[in-house]
């Protein structure tokens, strides 16, 4: 039903600027950094677990609008990426019916962020060859829904795997050179 809706939402957003538009696409890859947290389950809760930073692969389809929007274009995208971030063998503590011990936890966990973006982007270095700039900073704010999947062999928890999926939100900045008309390197930070 959710895949549905997205697509739904971007041929809405897609067909009426297909006349001056310009879509793109994209594919990446990079690292995920994710901090120590507390982790919430069914009736108890594990304190401060290290997640491993991990490698990240993604992918992002969109379209820029040709309408100026302050010096530049909005646009809007979907990305989706996944990574797997090991969970070293470690000590946590444990809450449960304000209960506090020390155990051992290891695991796997397998993140796939989905989102819509909206972005803005500025264009540098406009030409005949680049009409939209050889340089576009841009900037973009999103939704979307994160799914993870969690492994572990620790009878610390009472199951093998567990998936969760939830809401999010996700703010993003970069800059994207082009090498060739329709070829360009981009280097980009989310949260």
């Amino acid at each position: 039903m959710r895949v549905r809706i997205l697509i739904i939402f971007l041929i809405v957003l897609w067909l009426p600027g297909q006349a001056a538009s310009e879509p793109y696409a994209g594919l990446y890859a990079g690292a995920a950094f994710t901090p120590d947290r507390d982790v919430k389950a069914d009736g108890f809760e594990l304190k401060d677990v290290e997640i491993e930073n991990s490698f990240l692969i993604g992918a992002k389809f969109g379209v820029f609008y040709n309408m100026p929007a302050l010096w530049g274009n909005l646009g809007i995208e979907i990305d989706i990426s996944h990574f797997q971030a090991d969970i070293e063998e470690q000590n946590v503590r444990i809450s449960f019916d304000g209960q506090t011990d020390l155990r051992v936890l290891n695991g796997d966990l397998r993140v796939v962020p989905v989102g819509v973006n909206l972005m803005y982007r500025y264009r540098i270095l406009k030409s005949m060859s680049y009409p939209y700039g050889i340089i576009q900073p841009y900037a973009g704010v999103g939704v979307g829904f994160v799914w993870t999947h969690f492994e572990s062999d620790s009878p610390l928890l009472g199951f093998d795997d567990d998936n969760d999926t939830k809401a999010s939100f996700q703010a993003l900045g970069g800059l994207k050179v082009f090498l060739f008309r329709n070829l360009a390197l981009f280097a980009e930070y989310k949260y």
